[in-house]
């Protein structure tokens, strides 16, 4: 999937495109939030998405009914639910690839054990919309529309991995509603902060 670069690398390739950028008459503002806070603000700006679609599903068929009715399945869910994990950075990348000029050169998927977290890193700078299409492509594709289907289908089981996976973008709608004031600025340049959960707004 594109060429290897460590984290060594992004920080390099991070200071390069700072340093380019500032002498072209940016400047740098950072943005970004801990792990801890994200999951905590989650819920404020995700799980609202998950109540809707929760109240969709219980006015269309009047009742929620879900039971696990082996270990099989609950290890299935479970096998699920980490897929979708790493779905939701493939479609990070994969939608970011898009505007990259290198395409999946500037994108690196991968986990940091430490935090037992994983991520995908794009090592362009974006304009504010395409930055904001992709960081919110999995909220969209494993939150919002497998939970219209999990309507459609009046399955419960799929409506309870859209709502895990519309909470497991609240990091995203966090750093989504921190990009707004941006979207409307065609100066504003945006990059992936190279180590923490957030971004680097370069703007002229």
């Amino acid at each position: 999937m594109g060429e290897e670069f460590n984290k060594n690398q992004i920080l390099v390739n991070y200071k390069n495109i700072k340093e380019e950028l500032l002498k072209c008459g940016y400047h740098e503002e950072i943005s970004y939030i801990s792990i801890l806070k994200a999951n905590i603000l989650a819920f404020l700006t995700a799980g609202p998405f998950g109540l809707l679609i929760i109240f969709l599903y219980l006015i269309i068929w009047k009742t929620l009914s879900f039971e696990i009715k082996s270990i099989f399945q609950s290890i299935l869910l479970l096998v699920i639910f980490i897929g979708s994990i790493l779905v939701h950075e493939f479609l990070h990348g994969f939608t970011w690839k898009f505007f990259c000029n290198n395409k999946w050169k500037s994108i690196k998927i991968g986990v940091i054990w430490d935090k037992l977290t994983p991520y995908c890193h794009c090592k362009e700078p974006l304009s504010s919309k395409q930055y904001m299409i992709g960081l919110l492509a999995p909220f969209f594709i494993l939150g919002i529309c497998m939970g219209f289907v999990a309507i459609i289908l009046r399955n419960p089981l799929i409506l309870f991995i859209s709502v895990l996976n519309i909470l497991a973008s609240g990091g995203d709608t966090t750093i989504a509603i921190k990009i707004l004031k941006y979207i409307n600025n065609k100066e504003v340049l945006i990059l992936d902060h190279p180590t923490e959960l957030g971004f680097v707004s370069f703007e002229k």
